[in-house]
């Protein structure tokens, strides 16, 4: 089922639906919408594995950039902080 039809049973009380929260953090913010069930772990996302030894200075930019990139938006989606800044 494409996800807008999915998104939009779930908010007419149609039934249960799996989805990313992103897409629905303000009805789960206002209460409108309920989670089942919290995600079972505690530190989802990305990583950056480096071998070790110095980080290359590109490496380095783009680690930068990364951790720049979330907006305070998306923080405030994230029930747990984000694995890749912390």
């Amino acid at each position: 089922m494409p996800g807008n039809m999915l998104l939009d049973g779930i908010r007419r009380g149609d039934g249960v639906g799996a989805t990313v929260p992103a897409f629905i953090s303000d009805e789960l913010k206002s209460g409108d919408l309920v989670a089942l069930f919290d995600d079972p772990i505690p530190q989802i996302g990305y990583h950056l594995v480096t071998l070790p030894g110095p980080v290359r200075p590109a490496a380095k930019v783009f680690q930068k950039w990364l951790s720049n990139s979330i907006t305070e938006y998306e923080k405030s989606l994230f029930r747990w902080t984000p694995a890749h800044l912390i």
